[in-house]
């Protein structure tokens, strides 16, 4: 039997990008079922900004952010095994970001999580991890995460938070959750139609220029008819 590793696996793949079909009553009603704005919309930029300060600025390490019901889950390297649920207006406060996460410089952040990852590899049960696993985590953990990769990291980054309110706003195929995580640079987004795109970050502004925004301005795009047959046809 081939051996076949999952979409997002402990391997950091630069190259991922990948799409999955959503359910097919949704792709086909896509067009019947409107937009409605709600606090997420009236404030997506303030937003977008938020989510780039807890990942660039606290030990946030993973964001899901669901525009659709204004639910936003975080993860923290200070609690990693744990999820939160904020509610997006509470994002909007600048005392309960002050008072909810913690904050952290690239540099610490830096260090945590590779003294986490040397750390999890000393426990005796880490020697039952499958061989081939346990070889890869090892080799992925002694690259080590390099402050010049965090530099390269923010800048995808915050391309991609600012390019939420964009992807919000493409007709029939808004936007509906995003999910950041900077410890395996994945960006995962679900859309109006179901569809879902996966992609390291290294891929989300060729994503953007090729799909969202080939021939036009940033503001108000509407989506190339390539990214509605990817978006419909996904498998």
């Amino acid at each position: 039997m081939p051996n076949t590793l999952p979409i997002v696996s402990h391997l950091c793949n630069p190259t991922l990008h990948t799409s999955i079909k959503g359910d097919q009553g949704l792709r086909e009603s896509v067009f019947q079922r409107k937009k409605h704005n709600n606090v997420v919309d009236a404030n997506i930029e303030s937003l977008s900004s938020a989510i780039f300060h807890l990942l660039s600025q606290t030990g946030v390490f993973d964001v899901r952010m669901g525009l659709n019901n204004g639910q936003i889950e975080t993860s923290t390297i200070f609690d990693p095994f744990n999820k939160e649920i904020h509610l997006a207006s509470n994002l909007l406060k600048p005392a309960y970001l002050e008072n909810n996460f913690t904050r952290t410089t690239p540099s610490q952040k830096i260090a945590f999580i590779n003294s986490v990852c040397d750390e999890v590899c000393k426990q005796p049960s880490f020697a039952d991890v499958a061989i081939g696993t346990r070889d890869s985590i090892l080799k992925r953990n002694g690259a080590h995460f390099t402050s010049t990769d965090r530099a390269t990291q923010l800048e995808q980054v915050k391309f991609i938070t600012e390019s939420i309110p964009l992807l919000r706003d493409i007709e029939n195929y808004h936007l509906r959750t995003i999910s950041i995580n900077v410890f395996n640079s994945v960006v995962s987004m679900t859309f109006n139609c179901d569809g879902t795109q996966i992609m390291n970050f290294s891929k989300f502004k060729s994503f953007m220029v090729q799909y969202i925004m080939p021939d036009t301005p940033v503001q108000n795009s509407k989506p190339s008819r390539a990214l509605k047959s990817g978006l419909k046809n996904t498998r």
